[in-house]
């Protein structure tokens, strides 16, 4: 749980719902009843950035520019060649 810094309401969850009950307009998570017009603004265009953040696509190959292929040398180890016996196998 996590104490809100202006009101001594105790949050269950994460930095998001701490972000939402300073906001307000959520369903689920009561408004701080001591957050400022300048606070909410500020919460809200950061609840905003990461829900962008979480949308975007973790790798996207579809961008044209740099083809840039890497190159991956497989070494074969005496150390990790075992013996098994017949028939195991």
């Amino acid at each position: 749980m996590i104490q809100c810094a202006l009101c001594p309401r105790k949050i269950k969850g994460g930095i998001i719902r701490v972000k939402q009950h300073l906001v307000g307009g959520s369903t689920e998570i009561l408004v701080c009843p001591k957050t400022t017009p300048e606070i909410q603004k500020e919460m809200k265009a950061a609840l905003d950035a990461g829900k962008r953040e979480r949308d975007r696509p973790v790798y996207d190959d579809s961008e044209e520019g740099d083809v840039e292929e890497d190159t991956v040398e497989v070494i074969e180890s005496s150390s990790t060649t075992r013996k098994m016996p017949l028939g195991t196998g």
